[in-house]
């Protein structure tokens, strides 16, 4: 099958939804009714999962190393030095 690879992963969340994310990919890929929409569903779950989880080890980082260059912000102008959220 050539498309997307099922990766396992440690995380026992983030593999349920990606197992979720596999099986709504197939039905859609079928053609099946209304899979189409559980997909867009699971999907921006998956997303927002993945997401959070990367904000929350960056803050865990942040508190933990606050003086690393790493973790310094930039407040001059847009496009010039480092601009991390």
């Amino acid at each position: 099958m050539t498309g997307y690879r099922r990766l396992s992963t440690s995380d026992p969340k983030e593999q349920t939804l990606r197992t979720a994310w596999h099986e709504a990919k197939d039905a859609k890929d079928r053609g099946e009714d209304l899979a189409e929409g559980r997909f867009q569903r699971i999907d921006e779950k998956l997303t927002r999962y993945l997401w959070q989880r990367a904000v929350d080890e960056r803050e865990a980082d942040r508190r933990k190393h606050p003086k690393a260059k790493r973790n310094q912000s930039y407040s001059g102008p847009l496009g010039a030095g480092r601009n991390l959220p």
